[in-house]
């Protein structure tokens, strides 16, 4: 089929305005196929199949062009597009051979010109390049294109249907003519759909959903566009693009989600996802979505596919709130803001906050993958890190999932309002606007919890439960030792490895330490507990009666912290009001050491110059419920002589006691055990002005803590059972 003139095309120049970049669909038109023709072989009026009142057609004034009584040749899609020298217009026709013998295409002719009788040199899409023939009842769509003005319109282009006659006059006959109304548009409107035809299958086409969000400069648009396979065949499109084209011409392209061909099956459909990022200076109003697709092989060619209004259902804007709704393909999410808080790290603070994502939706979605920043005043912007769930399959309907982002910042650094941007990493290369939350800076303080209330963890997989255990401080003879123990139980069904949890210790005047965790190795059990220590050393005579503890789920990178993994920042911090610390029991009745409970029943210290055998008779008791303890401690047992006189202290032995141990001095769990400790003594007299002390000690870091004591006489048993147990 010849598709060229000889007379000279009009060729147009491309323009560019600004930054306007003219790629849009100026008009689009379609009709469906008639299913009753005339005998006239002049242009007859199209019977039709019943047109949905929802979907974009042409049927009022595009008609076929009979080629005989049983052939035709209708336009079924024309669309316009500016290119770099000027625009390109191309034409689907449907030809239809109702012969019983070949339709030889090459005896007809295109011409395509304006009102004013100019001319255009059309040429066939490459994939229908070599198309000559059209078996007996056959149906054929083709795409016809041409270069023109840029200024030309639909409305001013005539398409011309020539035979090829040796007989007539010029050798040719005029078939007929497709032209169009004036003013003609026929960008799909909200709310309808559009049928693209192929020769396997045919597709409906619109645009399902759209949002938009604003902040700061830019405008992130999210469009979700329907391909549905009506037909019998399955179809590949390959290397489609799409750009979003404003009121005002500016254009800018929209990527899908997922970069791949897409291909539906028969009665097969798919949505995509296209997101763009427009500065936020153009209003919203008037947009349109524009459908292309390469030439063939040649790259540098575009064909118009479509062209599709855009209304904007939702508008996440920067307002101050801590709730909104996003949509996508898949469904609606809500977004809530649960809490947010500001904590000490190093020498910087980390900025965090919990986001609730709920599905809205009445069927399952997945969970979005959050990216986006920290907008302190509108001026300073902080990247967060979001933090991996544990759940990566999905939210069924109705259910949430709390997702962690976090930030840092200098200490110093002061602001009155945080806006959380967030963004949906929909691809390694993409991310929509989601939408945003507000938080001020008070709405960042800790929150302060009771001595006596619970810290609850609630992660999937780590819940649990932490309590404060004790408070303690141990001293040597330049600095002390200020300790916190923590009670970690598992809530969880099964065994689970525990929590990296992080603390700071901060007091009334802001001055902060950090805590050096200490704890036991292995799985927790159901209901069972681990048993953590935090200590940090202090100056000999720093005053720590307002000390707090502010204690949080440690994080390494993008994941909860857990084992030795460690932590790069903490998130879901508190501020713990601290007990007293534990005091001195004047009784040697349970005496806690880690999960042990030690008491002395009676104490026998014999003396073989230079060796003291110490006989002990004791109860251990050991809470099994502790499935992990730390292990830098140890229990010293002194015995130690007052001097009234000088007020001196002399150390006259001091042995460690092995708890729960193997050797044969250990200690183990049971009721009126006995061991006996032999060393050789510091001192070899005893004085009797001299008041004697039996004295155990809790040493760590190589300081230690006075747990109990108990006046003792040589020689003799000092039996304290009674006395024990006038204490319960």
């Amino acid at each position: 089929m010849d598709h060229n003139s000889n007379e000279k095309a009009r060729n147009g120049q491309f323009i560019r305005k600004g930054s306007k970049l003219l790629i849009g669909i100026t008009a689009m038109a379609m009709v469906t196929t008639p299913i009753a023709l005339t005998n006239s072989h002049n242009v007859a009026s199209a019977a039709t199949t019943s047109i949905p009142s929802n979907m974009a057609s042409l049927a009022k004034f595009i008609q076929p062009i009979f080629l005989s009584k049983v052939s035709y040749i209708n336009m079924v899609d024309a669309a316009i597009t500016p290119s770099n020298s000027g625009q390109t217009v191309a034409f689907t026709l449907s030809i239809y051979n109702g012969s019983s013998s070949t339709l030889d295409l090459s005896d007809y002719w295109f011409r395509l010109t304006d009102a004013s009788g100019g001319t255009y040199t059309l040429k066939t899409a490459s994939a229908d390049a070599s198309i000559n023939q059209l078996a007996p009842k056959t149906k054929q769509f083709i795409t016809l294109y041409a270069e023109v003005g840029e200024a030309a319109t639909l409305s001013d282009l005539i398409l011309k249907v020539v035979k090829f006659d040796f007989s007539a006059s010029g050798y040719e006959v005029g078939m007929g003519r497709f032209s169009f109304p004036s003013n003609f548009n026929n960008v799909v409107s909200n709310g309808a759909f559009k049928a693209l035809y192929f020769n396997n299958t045919t597709l409906y086409t619109k645009v399902s959903s759209a949002s938009v969000g604003t902040s700061g400069d830019d405008t992130f648009a999210t469009v979700n566009f329907v391909y549905n396979n009506i037909g019998k065949k399955s179809i590949t499109l390959t290397g489609y693009k799409y750009y979003i084209v404003t009121a005002t011409g500016e254009t800018y392209e929209a990527t899908p989600t997922d970069a791949a061909d897409v291909t539906l099956n028969a009665l097969e459909r798919e949505e995509i996802q296209l997101t763009a990022t427009i500065p936020s200076s153009l209003k919203t109003t008037g947009w349109k979505l524009v459908v292309v697709k390469p030439n063939g092989s040649e790259s540098t060619s575009q064909l118009p596919v479509g062209g599709y209004a855009i209304q904007f259902g939702t508008t996440n804007t920067s307002t101050s709130s801590t709730t909104f709704n996003y949509t996508t393909s898949e469904g609606v999410y809500n977004f809530e803001l649960s809490r947010a808080s500001r904590q000490p790290w190093e020498n910087e603070d980390v900025l965090s906050a919990r986001i609730r994502i709920t599905n809205k939706s009445t069927s399952s979605v997945s969970i979005p993958d959050l990216a986006g920043y920290f907008y302190l005043d509108d001026k300073v912007k902080l990247n967060f890190t979001t933090v991996a769930t544990s759940n990566p399959f999905g939210l069924n309907a109705g259910a949430y999932v709390d997702v962690d982002v976090y930030a840092k910042l200098p200490t110093s650094y002061s602001f009155s309002k945080a806006t959380l941007v967030i963004n949906d990493q929909v691809s390694s290369t993409t991310t929509t606007k989601a939408g945003e939350l507000t938080v001020t800076s008070a709405q960042t303080s800790l929150p302060v919890y009771a001595v006596d209330k619970t810290y609850q963890i609630t992660r999937d997989g780590s819940k649990s439960t932490v309590s404060i255990n004790s408070v303690n401080i141990y001293n040597n003879t330049t600095s002390k030792v200020l300790e916190v123990k923590v009670d970690l139980q598992n809530n969880e069904s099964r065994s689970a490895t525990q929590s990296n949890l992080v603390a700071y210790f901060i007091n009334d005047n802001g001055d902060t330490f950090p805590a050096t965790l200490k704890a036991g190795t292995g799985l927790i059990n159901p209901s069972s507990k681990s048993l953590l220590s935090f200590t940090a050393v202090l100056p000999q005579e720093y005053f720590t009666g307002n000390m707090r503890l502010v204690l949080g789920e440690g994080v390494t990178n993008d994941a909860y912290s857990v084992s030795t993994a460690s932590p790069t920042a903490y998130l879901n911090a508190v501020k713990f009001n601290l007990p007293n610390e534990s005091t001195l029991k004047t009784v040697m009745k349970d005496i806690p050491f880690l999960n042990y409970k030690l008491t002395i029943n009676e104490i026998t210290p014999n003396v073989m110059t230079p060796t003291l055998n110490l006989d002990i008779d004791y109860t251990l008791v050991k809470d099994m419920t502790y499935n992990a303890v730390p292990s830098d401690y140890k229990l010293i047992f002194n015995i130690e002589g007052f001097d009234p006189s000088t007020g001196k202290t002399y150390t006259y032995s001091s042995q460690d006691l092995d708890i729960g141990g193997n050797e044969d001095t250990s200690l183990v769990p049971g009721t009126d055990k006995e061991v006996t400790l032999s060393k050789d003594l510091n001192y070899d007299t005893i004085y009797g002005s001299y008041i004697y002390y039996a004295r155990i000690y809790a040493v760590t870091q190589d300081s230690k803590k006075l747990l109990a004591e108990h006046t003792m006489n040589w020689y003799i048993d000092n039996n304290w059972s009674a006395e024990n147990a006038a204490a319960e």
